[in-house]
């Protein structure tokens, strides 16, 4: 019986190495190897030749790559890198040695490649041969020296996917580097250009803003000088046409533009000159440091054809209305006076001049979301002798906002606008706009008319007209009280409503809700008078309708608050009626509430039950 045992182990270890053995051996005849010997980035000289192109190519230092043939010029690192990508990827599917397939190059279109490239650098020697596809047309037979594999030293041809061909056949033009000037845009600290209109140079400041020194000294407009600069650097050379030092042919300068980088004593100067004879859409184009006429989109002329205007920062004032604490509003005699106040578990604005009462938060907002990015549609005058003229020496309002302590970003804590007369347009009367100045800026400029609306509201636009708010689950007992009834409902700790007069008796609680949602948000149509000495001419000496709410409120001792509401009168123009006077004796206001509240309180117990 033992040796039954050993018999059947010697044939099971048998039949796992023949196994092991036909496994390596498939693997070997499926190569897919990689064919590339080495890593991409210690490649230092490439020649490529196809068709008509014959093309040489070295690095030069570190990373600059350069083209030796056809043409001695600098050579695009990104097209460069993508060209060793596309041979850093490749694996071969199959291999064929000659002899034994009795077969020669050829047979493979070998003897006469489509494709022929080679690469050198410090780990080796490497070249490839590109013939013709197989039948099937998605393989391609090559021929490589310097193979990956020692295994690949043992056959002759190759196969590897046929799209690479396309991928490698790169002409000289798209190899070159086409970028018209060279700079890393993050280090430009000085920007000139030099146009039809004028010459501007700016430059970056200490406070890392952009200034413009030439024409004049005024601040940049920050993020039109870096669109210029990104729009520079994304400029391309699309066709070279010669090298040459006499530009006189292709002018006249249209544009030139100058940029310095940081620690450069000397700026990199291009020139844009004229429309291509045949083409408008490119312009002739060169730089200070290189013989080449080429090339570019003329579309750039248009984008260099920049203003004064365009050039300055047109921002009037600047802050995060988030940040505002105080709003100053000056209109002659007139001064309102509105500050952000910590109220419960929020910060509500609230109207301090000319009296005490919560504001309208959305009054307020609209005026800050006005002046926050206020930007200037045109420079009148710098440094003026006289405001007079534009009605600034005594302005139609000064607005002035105060950022809190923390707005540390702020560059100035406090900023006024002021506001002078009405521009109206030439050629058409319905365009206004109006003169302004920002108090220390001493430029004069004009802005959209649509800020009058906001800053000449009347102190009454700027009151919040809600005299009457609550959520409904807080109520806890109502009273509605008639000359010649009364009304009076108790929630229990259920939830329930119940009617404790004229009858005891369980009301419906979606009937008692629907009672409070017509009183609650109720607001004034407007106010008329506060703490009348005598309520008879609003008929609120004996009011026809007094209602009591009591609210849960947690922010007082006993827990509970209890809301009056008076309705007398009606408010009457020409016999129309516009509204009931109201009155919340807790306020002191005399005002005007809508018509159709008094019908909604004329609530009897009966349409509370059943």
């Amino acid at each position: 019986m033992k040796w039954k045992n050993i018999l059947f182990t010697s044939l099971f270890l048998a039949a796992c190495l023949i196994y092991l053995k036909v496994s390596k051996q498939r693997d070997e005849d499926t190569l897919d190897p990689k064919l590339v010997p080495f890593h991409k980035e210690s490649i230092e000289r490439i020649a490529l030749s196809w068709s008509s192109e014959n093309i040489v190519c070295f690095k030069r230092g570190q990373d600059e790559w350069w083209l030796e043939t056809p043409v001695e010029a600098r050579a695009s690192e990104k097209e460069i890198d993508g060209l060793l990508r596309e041979l850093e990827d490749v694996t071969v599917k199959d291999g064929i040695d000659l002899q034994r397939a009795k077969t020669n190059l050829a047979d493979y279109g070998l003897d006469h490649p489509q494709l022929t490239l080679s690469l050198e650098g410090t780990e080796g020697r490497f070249s490839l041969s590109m013939g013709k596809k197989d039948p099937e047309e998605s393989w391609i037979y090559i021929a490589c020296e310097g193979a990956q594999l020692d295994r690949l030293q043992e056959l002759d041809v190759f196969l590897v996917k046929a799209p690479l061909l396309s991928r490698l056949q790169k002409s000289a033009f798209e190899l070159r580097d086409k970028r018209l000037v060279r700079f890393d845009k993050n280090r430009i600290e000085e920007l000139s250009i030099s146009n039809k209109a004028d010459t501007f140079i700016c430059n970056i400041g200490q406070d890392n803003q952009w200034h413009l020194t030439e024409p004049m000294k005024a601040l940049g407009d920050k993020a039109r000088i870096q669109s210029l600069i990104n729009d520079i650097d994304k400029l391309r050379i699309r066709r070279f046409l010669k090298q040459s030092s006499d530009f006189s042919s292709y002018g006249p300068v249209q544009v030139q533009v100058g940029l310095r980088e940081k620690d450069e004593a000397l700026p990199t100067l291009f020139f844009l000159g004229a429309p291509h004879d045949q083409d408008p859409g490119f312009v002739y184009a060169w730089t200070e440091d290189n013989p080449w006429i080429c090339l570019t989109d003329s579309a750039m002329l248009e984008a260099l054809a920049i203003t004064l205007y365009e050039m300055r920062n047109k921002t009037v004032t600047k802050f995060d209305s988030d940040k505002v604490e105080l709003l100053e509003i000056e209109r002659g005699k007139e001064q309102i006076l509105l500050e952000k106040r910590d109220l419960l578990q929020s910060r509500d604005w609230w109207l301090k001049q000319p009296m005490e009462w919560k504001a309208n938060t959305h009054a307020v907002e609209n005026l800050l979301f006005e002046m926050e990015s206020l930007i200037a549609l045109d420079f009148v005058e710098d440094q003026p002798q006289d405001v007079s003229p534009y009605g600034l020496k005594q302005p139609r309002a000064r607005v002035t906002v105060h950022l809190s302590p923390n707005a540390e970003k702020e560059p100035e804590r406090t900023q006024t606008l002021l506001i002078g007369n009405t521009v109206v347009g030439k050629s058409d009367s319905s365009r206004r706009h109006l003169y302004a100045m920002r108090e220390g800026s001493n430029t004069v400029v004009k802005i959209a008319f649509g800020i009058w609306d906001e800053v000449n509201r009347s102190s009454e636009d700027f009151r919040d007209k809600t005299i009457l708010s609550f959520n409904a689950w807080d109520a806890r007992a109502i009273t509605v009280e008639h000359p010649d009834r009364t009304l009076e409902l108790e929630r229990l700790e259920s939830g329930n409503w119940m009617i404790l007069e004229p009858i005891s008796s369980q009301a419906q609680s979606s009937k008692v809700t629907d009672l409070l949602y017509l009183i609650d948000e109720l607001k004034a149509i407007e106010f008329i008078e506060n703490n009348p000495s005598d309520l008879t001419p609003y008929g609120l000496d004996h009011p026809r309708v007094s209602l009591k709410l009591t609210l849960r409120d947690k922010d007082v001792p006993s827990g509970l608050s209890t809301h009056h509401l008076l309705l007398g009168g009606d408010q009457k123009e020409m016999d129309e009626k516009l509204g009931i006077f109201a009155m919340l004796p807790s306020s002191g206001w005399v005002c005007v509430v809508r018509p159709e509240l008094l019908e909604d309180l004329d609530v009897y117990a009966s349409d509370l039950t059943g």
